[in-house]
């Protein structure tokens, strides 16, 4: 028989580390989802709204006492993480975007896969793309079947104890922090935890995909210039993924929409890498839709 843990009032069990930028329509759902069955004192939960705008931090207030709630001038994701994990109390720590659902349960699992062998841990996505148009259904039917998320997705939620943090150090300010931080651990240093699933809402327009894959990819060039981009073989992982997805017809409608949407992403990041336009693109439908 299975036994919930029940925290002891010694001090929180983790930090989670959320940085938020104009989520006032979404940190909401994100912190109820988190907290809805944590012990009082469990985790030490610090938002740090970055460049806002909206109403994000008195969104994020209104979660309660468990919430530590800090603003910064910048816009921006590095900066935002860095100057919470100044402020964060304790190891070991997650890093939670604001815009996705994960719940208590699946946060206790991550962290209890940290040890020595192990500074990080990582979860499984389930993508929600309930009431989307047909084209987007398309691209996450494929996505979903790429052998980059077989093993979990770094990305979204992790969790790094101690010697996680300082293997990784601060966050140099590019675009992919997710992926800066999956390049510094080998694949037996981070743990899958089967126990940890998070969901994010799919974006209600290609346009939209189109943004998140161009910031993909602008973000690994980054990456790559910065020479902190590791090759691992994923080009050829696509190519075995690519031609199993082809021997299943079921799925050939769906392949023009993520080619071209990927062929065009990566075009796009190529040119504004050529232009040292680094800006942050996003899926906004996703958050215009949801309630706040």
């Amino acid at each position: 028989m299975s036994m919930q843990r029940k925290h002891l009032g010694t001090g929180p069990r983790a930090s989670i580390i959320i940085p938020a930028y104009n989520e006032a329509r979404v940190i909401g759902r994100s912190l109820a989802r988190l907290l809805e069955a944590a012990e009082p004192g469990e985790f030490d939960v610090v938002v740090v709204c970055n460049g806002c705008s909206d109403d994000t931090e008195s969104v994020a207030r209104s979660a309660g006492g468990e919430v530590r709630v800090f603003s910064i001038d910048q816009a921006s994701k590095s900066a935002a993480l860095n100057h919470a994990d100044q402020l964060a109390r304790t190891y070991p720590r997650v890093y939670l975007d604001a815009d996705l659902e994960v719940s208590t349960a699946a946060i206790r699992a991550l962290i209890d896969a940290l040890d020595d062998a192990h500074p990080a841990a990582i979860g499984f996505m389930d993508i929600d793309t309930k009431d989307r148009p047909w084209l987007v259904r398309s691209f996450y039917r494929l996505w979903r079947l790429h052998p980059y998320l077989r093993d979990g997705k770094f990305g979204g939620v992790y969790a790094l104890n101690r010697t996680g943090c300082e293997v990784r150090g601060v966050y140099p300010g590019l675009l992919g922090d997710d992926e800066y931080v999956r390049n510094r651990f080998t694949q037996g240093q981070c743990r899958s935890v089967a126990g940890c699933r998070f969901r994010v809402f799919a974006p209600y327009t290609v346009s939209d995909i189109f943004r998140i894959r161009s910031r993909v990819y602008l973000g690994n060039l980054q990456l790559r210039d910065a020479g902190l981009l590791r090759a691992d073989g994923s080009g050829e992982s696509t190519r075995r993924w690519l031609r199993g997805t082809l021997s299943a017809p079921s799925n050939w409608p769906a392949l023009p929409v993520y080619i071209a949407v990927n062929l065009l992403a990566r075009l796009n990041a190529h040119r504004l890498h050529w232009a040292a336009d680094y800006q942050w693109l996003r899926d906004n439908s996703s958050r215009a839709g949801a309630a706040g």
